[in-house]
């Protein structure tokens, strides 16, 4: 599906795999565009949307798999605003079937909803450093034992070697000859500042990609597409919607320059940014941490909000390119997986 979180877990899935000792089961909603399987993990669908009435239906499926532990990730594109995900813990628990939730981003602001989370938990995993400092005395009261472990997350896409003649040839399909490619990838939300790219890149210079899903009826991604078709951009930009795995993997190792203008800065929860590094393709990005080049990871950090700042370091370093770092994210993914199977021991060895 699309969504970060969703992409996570099948990267998470398959590293469990590779590393060996469990019998892996994923479960999801039906409805997903081409699924791939992973080796070594079974996938179970069912029919669904999340709300409250799926609650029953969603724990009875887990059970009759008979799982030694559920390990819930908060949240995904799917779940929208439905109350199953938040209270099945909960239900789980009275069956005397063990979760351990991951927590990707904040939790919803709702106080029983919360309440509910943290009392339904044994071990709670978070992917973003000094996570537990967010969150107020009473709510790590309710945590007790299952406080926040940090366990860091790594870039989930396929990291493809290509040749320099496949990259001029993945190059050609996007950009004409002699003009930069210049490339934003992931969801279109206002504070992804995604409208700056279009007075970052040069339309006399670059030709402008942008991917990620699009939804017609969404005002901002309107606000994108009319900049799109508007002079100076028209036939210099273009909105190429969702792409596969592999093909965004193709295009971001073969482009000029990958920005992410984000409004409030890169955090290191960023899979978008670290797949982007690994690929060692230029890298501009915003960050409240960090500022100008880093010739290690082929980066050039600016301040938010800073477009001349981005503008000067696409002109001065767009094509710079340096060796990719594959090995870097298979070593990471399994430490991730190593870490996970020592709470998933723990957890068994607990019950």
């Amino acid at each position: 599906m699309r969504c970060g979180v969703g992409s996570y877990t099948a990267a998470l899935s398959a590293a469990l795999a590779r590393l060996g000792g469990f019998t892996l089961g994923v479960l999801t909603s039906a409805g997903t565009e081409n699924p791939q399987p992973i080796s070594a993990v079974e996938t179970l669908t069912i029919s669904c949307n999340w709300s409250w009435r799926d609650v029953a239906r969603v724990a009875w499926a887990i059970r009759a798999w008979r799982p030694d532990l559920v390990h819930v990730q908060y949240p995904t594109q799917a779940y929208g605003d439905q109350l199953a995900p938040w209270v099945l813990p909960a239900m789980l628990r009275m069956l005397r079937i063990p979760t351990v939730q991951t927590w990707h981003e904040f939790l919803p602001h709702q106080g029983w909803l919360r309440t509910v989370i943290a009392l339904a938990a044994v071990r709670v995993i978070v992917v973003r450093p000094k996570y537990e400092s967010s969150l107020p005395p009473r709510f790590l009261r309710l945590l007790g034992r299952a406080r926040p472990q940090f366990i860091p997350n790594a870039p989930p896409l396929p990291l493809l070697k290509l040749s320099d003649s496949d990259r001029k040839s993945t190059k050609a399909r996007y950009a004409p000859a002699g003009k930069n490619l210049v490339v934003y990838f992931g969801f279109m939300y206002p504070h992804k500042g995604v409208e700056q790219m279009f007075q970052v890149a040069d339309p006399g210079r670059d030709r402008l990609v942008i991917t990620g899903h699009l939804d017609s009826l969404n005002p901002y991604h309107q606000s994108i597409a009319a900049l799109v078709a508007s002079p100076p951009w028209r036939g210099a930009a273009t909105l190429v919607g969702y792409l596969s795995d592999a093909e965004a993997a193709a295009l971001l190792a073969s482009a000029d320059a990958i920005v992410f203008p984000f409004r409030e800065g890169m955090g290191q929860w960023n899979t978008s940014v670290a797949a982007a590094q690994a690929l060692g393709t230029l890298i501009i990005v915003t960050s409240t941490e960090r500022s100008g080049y880093d010739a290690e990871t082929n980066t050039c950090f600016c301040a938010p909000n800073d477009v001349l700042g981005m503008r000067a370091a696409l002109h001065e370093h767009a094509g710079r390119r340096i060796p990719g770092r594959h090995h870097e994210v298979a070593e990471a993914w399994k430490k991730i997986a190593e870490a996970h199977g020592a709470v998933y021991q723990s957890m068994r060895a607990a019950t």
